[in-house]
């Protein structure tokens, strides 16, 4: 039995040194007051959170989160109003895009690339199809 013991703790060791646990995700930062800086941290793969007035209501302040844990995995999301969220997993061109965009203060940020790369979760989590949700009157 402490042979087992002994084993199961020389696997434990080994599992904590792998490069596994190199796919935690880091901590996000601390929230910026503006979002100013956001289509720098787009383009350069840095971490952000900050808030800025939604371009469908602007009594309401979204929330933006956009992290890189890895060169494949960049994802973004914002909160809109009736309490749903924009979710965006990137895709390099998909981050250019939407810089751009933000840069050029286009009334609606989210461009042809990043259409294909969103989808809107309502309060519960379902999914609703960015399509759906762009076509239903709920711009971001």
């Amino acid at each position: 039995m402490a042979i087992r013991y002994l084993v199961a703790a020389a696997m434990l060791a080994e599992l904590a040194s792998s490069p596994a646990l190199a796919l935690t995700p880091l901590p996000w930062p601390e929230p910026a007051a503006e979002c100013s800086g956001l289509a720098g941290a787009l383009r350069d793969g840095t971490a952000i959170v900050c808030s800025a007035p939604s371009i469908a209501d602007p009594s309401f302040a979204a929330e933006h989160r956009f992290r890189c844990d890895d060169a494949e995995a960049c994802a973004y999301t914002q909160t809109m109003p009736d309490e749903r969220t924009l979710w965006r997993r990137f895709s390099e061109a998909g981050r250019a895009e939407f810089a751009a965009n933000l840069d050029a203060h286009a009334p609606h940020s989210i461009g042809a690339i990043g259409a294909r790369e969103c989808e809107v979760r309502d309060r519960t989590g379902a999914i609703i199809p960015f399509e759906h949700a762009h076509a239903a009157g709920h711009h971001h």
